[in-house]
């Protein structure tokens, strides 16, 4: 008997689930397409905090002292320059440079997944994974798994300190033959508590239909969610973002992808339902190379491309599938 009720909780669940596609259809290419879009936008911000981030600052040697026939040598012009010389409310101390660790490659199994470097130490964040592929942010002094200390961290690398030595990890990168692409992945801050969050309609997976029917709850979950809106509007995707950007990651995520160490452009991977994906217009692979004709190799343009994605109302891609461009043109 039991079983029997399981089934038909799972049955309606999955007639529900069935009805929210359908009706949800004719929206799928505007919503998901904002969707990506935001995301895209996302990690072009924090690609640009990067680059726009300050170099270390390097100053010239200081000139050496002058002698005395030197000195008795100088025109009555210099007399300023000489008095300014005393330093009669202290002197200075000189700004020193850190110069960067060239250390070699750690042993340790932890992979670096994100990098958001800052001209203030303080202010970088990596993503690293550990051996699991358990991934957590990090700052600059955290302790890391197998006994490492995160000390410094540069756009494509960071500095370890282990055992008294310092060590490297550094961006997964591979030569592209045959196609084949390592990309870092970037991540978003985590989430804010859920009493922030704005509700944005989403499609039950598998597991979830399940999970729903074993516990009763498969009907009422399906009945909540056919009563949500038909669409997402852009703006309840741009409020998402911003109040809990993690969970519009659990749907898709961009990937910036390298080549020959410099960014090529950027690759969309879904994450829950691919078929909704598809549905856009969308493949996975796709890399992203243009935005409205800007090339998005070029690091100094992505500020001006983030500006346009997140106030546009129709957007320009240029998409790179099976190693041929084409353009795609979205309308919000």
């Amino acid at each position: 008997m039991a079983n029997l009720m399981q089934g038909a909780r799972a049955q309606r669940y999955a007639v529900a689930a069935h009805a929210l596609r359908d009706k949800a259809l004719p929206y799928l290419p505007t919503v998901v397409n904002a969707l990506l879009v935001l995301l895209l936008a996302y990690t072009l911000a924090h690609l640009t905090w990067r680059a726009i981030a300050p170099a270390p600052i390097t100053l010239p040697p200081a000139p050496p002292p002058a002698t005395a026939a030197q000195a008795a040598a100088a025109p009555e012009g210099s007399t300023l320059r000489q008095v300014a010389s005393l330093q009669l409310f202290g002197r200075a101390a000189p700004e020193v440079a850190q110069a960067p660790i060239e250390a070699p490659d750690t042993r340790l199994r932890l992979t670096l997944r994100g990098v958001v470097a800052s001209g203030d130490p303080q202010s970088a964040m990596v993503i690293i994974a550990d051996e699991s592929g358990r991934e957590q942010h990090y700052f600059v002094g955290a302790d890391l798994p197998g006994g490492a200390v995160l000390e410094q961290v540069y756009p494509d690398r960071v500095i370890l300190s282990r055992e008294n030595r310092y060590e490297t990890l550094r961006l997964p990168r591979e030569e592209t033959r045959d196609d084949r692409v390592q990309s870092a992945r970037t991540t978003p801050p985590r989430a804010r508590p859920a009493a922030a969050r704005s509700r944005v309609p989403q499609l039950p997976s598998a597991a979830e239909a399940a999970q729903a029917a074993a516990t009763g709850g498969g009907g009422a979950a399906a009945d909540e969610a056919v009563d949500d809106d038909d669409g997402a509007t852009l703006g309840q995707y741009r409020e998402q973002l911003v109040n809990d950007p993690q969970s519009l990651w659990n749907l898709v995520q961009v990937h910036p992808v390298l080549e020959d160490g410099r960014i090529k452009g950027f690759t969309l991977s879904p994450q829950r339902d691919e078929h909704l994906f598809r549905a856009a217009g969308w493949r996975p692979g796709d890399v992203i190379t243009q935005v409205n004709g800007i090339a998005l190799d070029d690091t100094n343009a992505l500020q001006e491309v983030f500006g346009q994605l997140t106030s546009a109302d129709s957007v320009a891609l240029e998409v790179e599938r099976g190693g041929r461009s084409q353009q795609i043109n979205l309308q919000f």
